[in-house]
């Protein structure tokens, strides 16, 4: 569908009012409108990205670099930072739709809590992949720490 009702530069109250409350599943990035993706869960969301500290500057990552690569001046950065032709500076990953309205710092940044991060788990400083064995730890400790046998979870 058409990438025309995202505009280039918006802030997260915007698209968050706009999509949040919208519910679709889907296959592919082509069942979603708009600039929404297909993510690992089957739904469609509006994936993009924010200046740190500046909710009010954000934009969808599409590939052409505009907002995100190359650069002559401070404004032509989502950051606001161009350092030598390049966009430099921290931004933050941003997610909207089916329910949802997040938003954090990207996977290997660093972080000194979980709800800093846009996956919400903060390892060791750093800005992680949540560990999907971390609660079947405790589950199986749970279940079998009634009984005898001991089972030994290494990560």
């Amino acid at each position: 569908m058409s990438n025309s009702t995202v505009p280039r530069l918006f802030s997260f109250e915007e698209v968050e009012n706009k999509y949040k409350t919208f519910q679709s599943k889907c296959q592919v990035d082509t069942d979603c409108p708009d600039n929404l993706k297909c993510t690992d869960n089957n739904l469609c969301q509006l994936l993009f990205e924010c200046k740190e500290n500046d909710l009010k500057r954000c934009a969808v990552n599409n590939g052409s670099g505009i907002y995100f690569t190359s650069c002559t001046s401070n404004e032509d950065c989502l950051s606001s930072s161009c350092v030598n032709n390049q966009c430099t500076g921290r931004l933050i990953m941003a997610a909207v739709g089916n329910g949802e309205a997040i938003y954090g710092l990207d996977t290997g940044e660093n972080c000194s809590n979980d709800e800093e991060c846009f996956e919400r788990y903060c390892k060791d400083g750093i800005c992680s992949r949540y560990d999907l064995r971390k609660p079947m730890n405790k589950l199986l400790y749970g279940i079998i720490g009634s009984t005898v046998v001991t089972i030994t979870l290494y990560p």
